[in-house]
């Protein structure tokens, strides 16, 4: 945490798995944590910036391509389903492709950011020449997308998703 808060001060640093740290310019406080089925994990985290509350379910999928995906990400859609009316945004390392069957009873009530507003080259794995897109953002409908780019890092061997959303006063 202190490194964290020394180099980026103003930001409140909460440490989560696999090295990973969410970094938020406000308050970030976990509020569940778990396995989805037995490939993936998922972390709840209650996030409050200038004043307004949401969420964020930030989801890790197993890489292995013979693992099938429906329990885990059925085990998340479930999770996201228990939101209700809370604005929720979803993230992660999904380790499947946007087109598959997985995702299509998600499409009713959940929005992926790509499909909203994205623009440019839309895979994400594996860098620096990725051919895949396995990396997503989903929002409920207290979340309104406005932009969604794939960017480059040297620090993973994922592209980031960068979206940028407003949070709607009611739905």
């Amino acid at each position: 945490r202190e490194f964290w808060q020394s180099r980026l001060p103003g930001y409140s640093p909460l440490p989560l798995h696999s090295g990973m740290v969410l970094l938020v310019k406000g308050e970030a406080t976990q509020q569940a944590a778990g396995q989805l089925a037995t490939a993936g994990r998922f972390r709840r985290v209650a996030v409050e910036v200038r004043g307004v509350r949401f969420d964020m379910i930030l989801a890790d999928i197993v890489s292995d391509p013979l693992s099938p995906r429906e329990p885990p990400l059925g085990k998340l859609f479930e999770i996201m389903q228990a939101q209700g009316a809370t604005p929720t945004l979803v993230v992660g390392d999904f380790n499947t492709p946007p087109t598959s069957v997985c995702f299509d009873g998600w499409r009713a009530d959940w929005s992926r950011a790509w499909d909203v507003a994205g623009s440019g080259y839309q895979a994400t794995w594996p860098q620096p020449l990725p051919v895949l897109t396995l990396d997503h953002v989903w929002g409920n409908r207290g979340l309104t997308f406005h932009r969604c780019v794939c960017g480059w890092s040297s620090c993973s061997d994922h592209r980031p998703v960068i979206v940028e959303l407003t949070l709607r006063e009611s739905w």
